[in-house]
């Protein structure tokens, strides 16, 4: 083979790596436009004051099930309840809150919900008292898996909620 046919032969091997390259990174582009977020909200809070933070899928994406572990500061809030939103009526729920500081939900249904944005599941917390200065906390999603209504996983991306918490 001489030169001039191992250039050509070299050159033909960059351009189909380069065209499989640039394929793979629109998929990947693809894939995180499509990907799910889920978020918990943040609040604003004064010790004494019970506040609400919900958990929100956005978009829906066919999410079925969910295991969710959520931490937070038990130093400075307590865990009062959960309450499963309309958005989420067609599935089940249980929460563990036996550990301060931390919440594993589970959440259930036989079909997938797909609307833009999901609203799951509204936390309650108490701030504690006293607090003599301002502060901020975060609501933590730690420990998360998704499925579809076809039993596949679901990536999510994780938004933990911040929680500011100003003295009296």
């Amino acid at each position: 083979m001489g030169l001039d046919n191992r250039l050509v032969w070299i050159g033909h091997r960059m351009r189909t790596a380069g065209c499989s390259l640039l394929l793979l990174s629109s998929l990947l582009l693809v894939q995180l436009a499509l990907a799910t977020d889920l978020i918990v909200t943040s609040a604003t809070a004064t010790p004494g004051q019970q506040i609400s933070l919900q958990v929100l899928l956005q978009p829906g994406s066919h999410v079925a099930g969910l295991k969710m572990t959520i931490g937070y500061d038990a130093d400075v809030m307590t865990f009062v309840r959960a309450d499963k939103l309309a958005d989420a009526n067609g599935m089940m729920y249980v929460v563990n809150d036996r550990q301060p500081g931390k919440l594993i939900v589970v959440m259930a249904g036989a079909k997938g919900v797909e609307t833009p944005k999901v609203a799951l599941l509204d936390l309650v917390f108490q701030i504690r008292q006293p607090i003599h200065t301002d502060m901020n906390t975060h609501v933590h999603l730690m420990d998360v898996e998704a499925k579809s209504d076809q039993l596949k996983s679901v990536p999510l991306q994780l938004r933990s909620g911040d929680v500011h918490i100003r003295s009296k």
